[in-house]
């Protein structure tokens, strides 16, 4: 890590910044800790299931899907290619080559699970940021926020082992309110912080809205044929960030326009 990396983490406060967490009523459901190491293989809940390699074919296969350009013999030997020769074998492993994979809009590499009493409004802005490089990184495109209510019959996406884990800690698993922050991680070796925003509704909010609570995300590489790239990195984006943002530049730039008219 560089100098500038070590230096964040060393002063990084983490978790709660003061009693105002608390007193809100935040129930941290899913990751009590706030530390969080991503996973590197096996997404619970996931339809995109992680398939481990059981040949050498298969491990090239992989790489070679990873590394447009790059063709690889099945002895070894590696070389320039523009296409990537299909490879299959018999048995089990025949059909190694499938379809360009679908990524679920909403699908993630971590799933945050925060609860709230029913009585509580707040007004909750979350925010994600790359700390890894010589200069910090608003990476917030890879960040969705998700409101539920008790009532709501609608499933959760992403890892929805976090309700599992808020089973087996005691914790009830759907409080009145819920709010599940799903996030995709852009890139693996590296770190990200989850700032989290919060005041009451309805309190005035015209200056800056306080931090609560601060997460550290931990996003080893993978580097086994069984460990697939993370969400983040292959298919970017939350399409909903990006359609939120793409909108707010076309507004920007329609009253730029009848500005200059004007």
């Amino acid at each position: 890590m560089s100098e500038a990396v070590r230096s964040r983490l060393a002063t990084l406060n983490l978790g709660a910044c003061d009693e105002t967490w608390h007193m809100l009523g935040f129930r941290p459901l899913s990751h009590p800790d706030p530390v969080i190491r991503v996973r590197t293989a096996g997404r619970a809940g996931s339809t995109n299931r992680l398939q481990k390699a059981s040949s050498k074919t298969q491990v090239l296969q992989r790489y070679m899907e990873n590394n447009p350009g790059v063709s690889i013999s099945v002895d070894g030997d590696v070389q320039t290619s523009l296409e990537v020769p299909q490879i299959q074998e018999s048995g089990d492993a025949a059909e190694v080559n499938e379809e360009a994979e679908v990524i679920d809009p909403e699908a993630a590499d971590v799933t945050v699970m925060l609860g709230l009493p029913d009585n509580q409004k707040i007004c909750l802005i979350s925010q994600l940021v790359d700390i890894s490089g010589e200069e910090e990184e608003d990476v917030t495109g890879y960040l969705l926020q998700k409101m539920h209510s008790k009532d709501s019959e609608e499933d959760l996406t992403g890892d929805r082992s976090s309700k599992a884990n808020s089973v087996l800690m005691g914790v009830e698993p759907t409080p009145s309110q819920l709010i599940t922050l799903l996030i995709r991680i852009p890139h693996g070796g590296a770190f990200y912080k989850l700032y989290l925003y919060a005041v009451p509704m309805g309190e005035n909010i015209m200056g800056s809205i306080p931090l609560l609570y601060t997460y550290l995300i931990d996003a080893p590489l993978r580097l086994t044929a069984a460990e697939e790239p993370y969400i983040g990195a292959r298919g970017g984006e939350f399409p909903e960030k990006i359609a939120r943002r793409q909108e707010a530049e076309r507004q920007l730039t329609q009253k730029q326009t009848v500005g200059l008219v004007a």
